[in-house]
């Protein structure tokens, strides 16, 4: 692993945490206005970003395996996770972080 991908990864997993403890903060400071504020937390989604990954069967079947659901989202399951955090049904949901992510999660 070169050193430039190594910092990549901190960066990411820094402005990760970032996200979700602003989302928090944010969903405390929102709140007595009616507004909510969710993270949503995707796994691995067949995107273009991630094509390139997802052609090397190898890098695949790696993936896959880091997966409980032993599939890839679609951009369809993110969504669909955003448009029930943002409906009535909802409403009493706010500072959550959902994974959306097959799983993935609870096996890091």
């Amino acid at each position: 692993m070169s050193a430039k991908h190594t910092r990549q990864m901190a960066v990411y997993s820094a402005t990760k945490g970032a996200v979700s403890a602003l989302s928090r903060s944010l969903a405390v400071e929102y709140a007595p206005y009616g507004i909510r504020v969710n993270t949503l937390l995707p796994g691995y989604v067949e995107t273009a970003l991630i094509g390139r990954y997802l052609s090397n069967p190898m890098i695949a079947k790696a993936l896959l395996t880091q997966t409980p659901l032993r599939r890839f989202g679609q951009p369809e399951d993110i969504a669909n996770a955003a448009l029930f955090l943002a409906s009535d049904e909802a409403a009493y949901i706010t500072g959550a972080a959902l994974n959306v992510d097959g799983g993935m999660g609870t096996t890091l």
